[in-house]
């Protein structure tokens, strides 16, 4: 107890009460940047994390990524679905919020296979995603 920690994982639930916030975050691991990992799969349980100061639940909605810097302040036991869970309880010093992964589609040539682009492509009408075929809106000498 009163241990300072970094600790990462993803919101599972935010509740305002009369003097607090209350986090309810599943651990997850952290990288060299402390970014929590995005498998949750390898989370090693739950805890809750209090923030004293005004943290208006609707800014860190579930599935939120997060890193907090806190003191370990004791255990709390409640049910956990229809067991006794015994949650760590931490006292936020730092909160940082993680913006969302942006996963970015990838690009489909001819045939369903992804096409990567040529650097040369753009000079003749036979490169390119569209092969023979297509938009040309290119310039050609």
């Amino acid at each position: 107890m009163g241990k300072v920690m970094v600790l990462g994982g993803e919101i599972l639930d935010a509740t305002r009460l009369k003097d607090r916030t209350r986090l309810t975050v599943l651990q997850l691991p952290t990288g060299r940047n402390h970014e929590p990992a995005m498998d949750r799969t390898m989370s090693r349980g739950r805890f809750l994390a209090f923030q004293t100061e005004f943290l208006d639940p609707a800014t860190v909605p579930s599935g939120t990524r997060i890193t907090i810097v806190g003191k370990i302040s004791g255990a709390t036991t409640e049910l956990l679905d229809e067991m006794e869970y015994t949650y760590p309880t931490v006292a936020i010093e730092f909160l940082k919020v993680w913006p969302e992964a942006m996963q970015i589609p990838p690009r489909f040539g001819r045939y369903g296979f992804p096409y990567y682009g040529y650097p040369y492509w753009a000079a003749s009408p036979y490169w390119g995603p569209y092969g023979f075929y297509g938009p040309y809106r290119f310039i050609y000498w």
